[in-house]
């Protein structure tokens, strides 16, 4: 879908990411808009503008944008032994799927830190399946952190001889090299497991 709006020419691919030119020259009536759309990479588009069908080379156009689509979801392979009363990384150790080929993030599969390679606004959601607890006791905490800093939470009290589920999403503006990680808390009296499966599971997408 193409769109112009306030001098600016706007092309939305099929995840939603837009990639934008500002016009850069003046109209008059009966002129003609004309552009280009070019894959500069895997996962790189670019637009380029000119009016009545002179583009003046495309060292002559300006203001060109691009954006980039990745995404990437993970999940627990193994089950993952929470300490009663210790905050602890959440260890997501499969990646799932990925539709990220320029790596514009990156996981660390043994410590659980996600590195966000490209500036961009993501969203990250993550679930956590906490095993049955007969005790009926304690809380189980839930939290997505950028750089260190809690950014989005969950919290669930115990149910007894039902597994607990956990989950929270937030939306992100990120800079290159910023870590984001999950972080999870039980105060059972025990230790508990975060449960394998698709139900422990951490994604992430670029949405501008």
């Amino acid at each position: 879908m193409v769109s112009i709006t306030d001098g600016k020419v706007t092309c939305y691919c099929d995840s939603g990411a837009g990639v934008s030119a500002t016009l850069p020259f003046t109209w008059t009536t009966g002129d003609s808009l004309d552009f280009t759309i070019t894959y500069e990479a895997a996962d790189s588009l670019f637009i380029g503008l000119g009016k009545n069908n002179d583009h003046g080379g495309l060292s002559g156009l300006s203001d060109w944008d691009h954006a980039v689509c990745a995404g990437r979801w993970y999940r627990a392979s193994s089950n993952q032994v929470i300490s009663n009363a210790t905050n602890t990384v959440v260890i997501f150790n499969t990646e799932a799927f990925e539709t990220d080929p320029g790596n514009h993030l990156s996981m660390n599969l043994t410590d659980g830190i996600l590195t966000v390679n490209t500036a961009g606004i993501y969203i990250v959601t993550a679930s956590g399946d906490w095993q049955a607890d007969s005790g009926a006791t304690g809380r189980r905490l839930w939290h997505i952190l950028l750089e260190g800093s809690n950014s989005a939470a969950d919290e669930r009290s115990d149910v007894g001889n039902d597994n607990v589920g956990t989950t929270c999403s937030v939306v992100f503006e990120v800079a290159a090299t910023d870590e984001i990680k999950v972080n999870c808390y039980q105060n059972s009296g025990g230790n508990l497991n975060l449960q394998t499966g698709t139900m422990t599971n951490m994604s992430i997408a670029r949405i501008g």
